[in-house]
């Protein structure tokens, strides 16, 4: 690939060219340099430099477009060309929603590793929406997700169902536990996540059949941060099974007993139709589906490291 559109990408994603300079590295007149050769040969002006960060004109939005197919081909070619020697190796990249991506996707990664010690993954966590639009635009190989996909051109693979709880803090009084009862459920104060999170879509859904509508909502940005929020005890919330083991266990956590959960949803990997596929993202495609349940796969381990001598 053009080392000149190389330093494009990061100008582009930077919005700065001295930014992108302290990044490549190399100097800022030598970036700027780069992009006024690309604008000589194309013979158009590719970001507006009258505002305090530099933005992308639409020739320029258009040169982006091709130049990140350009990158990911290129990428895709040397990874073939290093399977050729040296079998599965190389870059590959993988987008996760935050509940698959912070309690399964770390664990799978260092198997395949295992397997695969040359593989070098690129890892991308956002909500399931961010997840799939990446995808779409050619920016993943992969993608995990946990609400149902919404755009043409993907193909689907369910990797295991999961189950959501409606929990709150177990350090609360018996006496004030009134998540449990339906007439209580709008004054409960609700963490829930962005629009977008496959969590959220869940909560909506719930929301929509069983006609509650909780007074007070707070959004957080992430699995954790709704964990830290209900262990202190600033609201109830609808979290996976697979995020809330540990805190099950040490009774951080009680799950209320609400109608209508556990509710059951599917994660889902995601990957490009009609598109050329290394070798190294089909094997950890064929890695990941073969996994299985997460939750089912750490009892087997403990079983296993129990029966060690």
């Amino acid at each position: 690939m053009d080392d000149r559109l190389r330093v494009f990408l990061t100008v582009s994603e930077c919005r700065s060219f001295s930014k992108a300079a302290e990044r490549l590295p190399m100097s800022q007149p030598a970036v700027t340099q780069c992009i006024k050769s690309i604008e000589r040969d194309l013979d158009v002006q590719l970001f507006d430099r009258s505002h305090r960060t530099v933005r992308l004109t639409r020739a320029g939005d258009i040169v982006l477009a091709y130049a990140e197919q350009m990158d990911r081909l290129d990428r895709q070619m040397r990874s073939v060309l290093q399977e050729m020697t040296t079998g599965i190796s190389g870059l590959f990249s993988v987008g996760a929603s935050f509940t698959y991506g912070e309690y399964v996707l770390p664990r799978v990664l260092a198997a395949f590793r295992l397997k695969h010690a040359e593989v070098l993954p690129s890892v991308t966590i956002g909500n399931s929406q961010k997840v799939e639009q990446l995808l779409h635009d050619g920016k993943l190989d992969l993608g995990i997700i946990e609400a149902d996909p919404k755009l043409a051109g993907l193909a689907q693979y369910t990797l295991f169902s999961d189950r959501l709880y409606v929990v709150r803090s177990g350090e609360l009084d018996q006496s004030r536990e009134r998540g449990h009862k339906a007439h209580a459920l709008p004054e409960e104060t609700w963490l829930v996540r962005e629009a977008g999170s496959g969590t959220r879509q869940v909560f909506d859904a719930w929301q929509s059949e069983s006609l509650v509508t909780p007074h007070r909502l707070i959004e957080l940005g992430s699995t954790q941060a709704i964990k830290e929020g209900v262990a202190a005890g600033l609201g109830i919330a609808i979290l996976s099974e697979l995020s809330i083991q540990d805190e099950l266990r040490q009774g951080t956590f009680r799950i209320a007993d609400v109608k209508g959960f556990p509710r059951v949803r599917n994660f889902t990997m995601l990957s490009a139709e009609n598109t050329f596929e290394p070798m190294v993202v089909k094997a950890y495609r064929d890695f990941t589906m073969a996994w299985g349940h997460p939750v089912i796969h750490a009892l087997h381990e403990t079983s296993d490291k129990e029966g060690e001598v």
